[in-house]
């Protein structure tokens, strides 16, 4: 299976004392997608943050870049470089939208401005938390990125719909995976994408401590994917854990079809390929299942 890559166009993740930072990044707040597998290494917007230059310049998901301050695009490691700076100042695009080219100027604002108005924050492990989380809940993130990683390297680990989705796509869920570690002990929130549980208040990393009032613990594969997925629709109730406090979430599971779609997902010829991608890529972007 191939991967489709992903290139956040600002992501310098080096921990360093305050002697060694490196200077802000300047951005525009869009991410790009690009394959190697395509012959003509073609680079496209993936997301763009809602608040953001990138957004209030036209700047859409689905716009394949064509060129960066009059360079053609030569692939996406070559655009990640180019579309960020040290500083501060407009880059111009071209790009193909809806088949027509267009000339845009796109501003570059500073990166953990852009992080932070979106509700944000980088953390010097690469990956990102809300703003809202407080420093112990950051200090389990770290933590239970850790533990996963570690029970992944040893073998001891299980993902309940890997890639977010049920294999099924017509049933029920809450719209996030479920990651299964130490011999079944611990079973936590997986990758979570836009759905109920997330909006609810679901977090990834949250210890799952019963499913509608069933303990999730050393159950099988089998079991867990009846126990988080359902045929019809209905109410879903979480209790988890999360920096040492247990909390209780109830929600409507959604059907996966509809979560994928918010997603910006579609099913091609059984493979997931993000919505906005030309049929004519579908090949070259693919996400294993």
């Amino acid at each position: 299976m191939k991967y489709f890559v992903v290139a956040l166009c600002f992501f310098v993740v080096t921990v360093a004392s305050p002697s060694q930072q490196k200077p802000p990044r300047y951005i525009t707040g869009a991410t790009i997608f690009g394959s190697e597998s395509c012959p003509d290494n073609p680079v496209f917007v993936g997301a763009v943050f809602p608040i953001s230059p990138a957004a209030s310049s036209s700047l859409t998901v689905g716009d394949q870049l064509l060129s960066i301050d009059g360079e053609p695009v030569k692939n996406l490691q070559d655009a990640a470089a180019r579309m960020s700076s040290i500083s501060p100042g407009k880059v111009i695009l071209k790009v193909k939208k809806n088949g027509s080219v267009h000339i845009l100027s796109v501003a570059r604002d500073e990166s953990t401005t852009i992080w932070s108005r979106n509700g944000l924050r980088l953390l010097d492990d690469g990956s990102f938390v809300g703003t809202d989380y407080t420093d112990a809940e950051i200090e389990e993130h770290r933590s239970v990125a850790r533990d996963l990683e570690q029970a992944m390297r040893v073998g001891d680990f299980l993902n309940v719909f890997p890639g977010h989705y049920p294999a099924d796509k017509s049933l029920y869920y809450p719209g996030f995976e479920i990651f299964v570690s130490d011999k079944g002990s611990q079973v936590r929130v997986g990758g979570i994408e836009i759905g109920p549980a997330k909006q609810s208040g679901i977090r990834w990393g949250d210890r799952i401590l019963s499913v509608n009032g069933i303990d999730p613990r050393g159950k099988s594969l089998t079991e867990l994917e009846s126990l988080f997925s359902s045929s019809h629709a209905m109410p879903m109730q979480l209790m988890i854990e999360r920096a040492g406090k247990q909390r209780t979430y109830t929600f409507q599971l959604d059907v996966a079809t509809r979560v994928l779609n918010a997603n910006k997902w579609r099913i091609v010829d059984g493979r997931m390929v993000p919505l906005w991608l030309p049929r004519a890529y579908t090949n070259c972007f693919e996400q294993a299942q």
